[in-house]
């Protein structure tokens, strides 16, 4: 039989563990309602891989630089058509094949494209640039009218949102998680003049996110997309090749975006 002073040990033990198992419980709670949800069990998931824009003007019907050079809300919605097919053995047509008048069908749909994907990923700045032929630009330029509207190319969160007057301009950074390995990659939306969205927003494929400008270094409007692979960043940095690397070291760090959209 349990003496007086035995049974008030034992109660003791008893509350102490009940007050600290409580405090660990509610700690846990509060813990987890402050703290970001960013573990790969309920990061947005990918779902597909799409083209930042639905439409593209009609780049080769245009038959003068004042055409070519209207904002978005001046070009009638006629003169919109789907992007074209990405097709490198078509972009590398010389200029000078095309240009002949009259331009039949044909010609001005590969002009189209070669506007369109104005400069290709690790590409030099000429329309009639191949692929893999610098390490200097990773990415592709996708030449749009100053005002058009920027989507969300896959699912994800917003790691940062950028707005600044040199390199990629007002920039936006999303991260993604590929569905089958949970790796990291980022897209990166450069040249913005608008950003729509804040840093830890959610994200699914399609969602608005900014629109074309010509922020940076740049001369005209344009989006400058570009996906990298992880580097262990908190706050991603968008990857910019050091000098004297080669493409092949340069393209450890990146993937090639219409690659990346054809896959998932």
């Amino acid at each position: 039989m349990q003496t007086p002073t035995q049974k008030a040990t034992l109660w003791t033990i008893f509350l102490t563990l009940t007050v600290t198992y409580t405090f660990v419980f509610v700690a846990k709670v509060v813990y987890a309602e402050r703290t970001p949800r960013t573990s790969s069990d309920n990061f947005p998931p990918l779902e597909c891989a799409i083209s930042p824009f639905g439409f593209t003007p009609d780049w080769g019907s245009m038959d003068n630089l004042e055409k070519l050079s209207r904002s978005f809300c001046h070009i009638d919605p006629k003169e919109f058509i789907p992007p074209p097919p990405y097709d490198i053995t078509a972009l590398k047509t010389p200029l000078e094949e095309l240009n002949h008048e009259p331009k039949t069908q044909v010609q001005k749909n590969i002009l189209t494209m070669k506007l369109f994907y104005s400069t290709r990923h690790f590409g030099i700045y000429d329309l009639d640039s191949d692929e893999y032929v610098t390490p200097d630009h990773p990415g592709i330029d996708f030449k749009m009218p100053a005002g058009t509207l920027v989507y969300a190319i896959a699912g994800g969160i917003v790691n940062s949102v950028e707005q600044k007057n040199e390199g990629l301009g007002n920039t936006i950074i999303l991260e993604h998680r590929l569905p089958d390995t949970r790796e990291k990659v980022y897209s990166i939306y450069g040249h913005l003049s608008h950003t729509l969205v804040h840093p830890g927003e959610s994200v699914s494929p399609g969602s608005l996110i900014g629109t074309v400008g010509t922020t940076g270094n740049t001369s005209a409007p344009h989006l400058h997309l570009q996906i990298d692979r992880d580097r262990g960043l908190i706050r991603h940095i968008p990857y910019i090749p050091a000098p004297g690397i080669t493409v092949e070291q340069a393209n450890r760090w990146t993937i090639h975006p219409m690659e990346f959209i054809e896959n998932y």
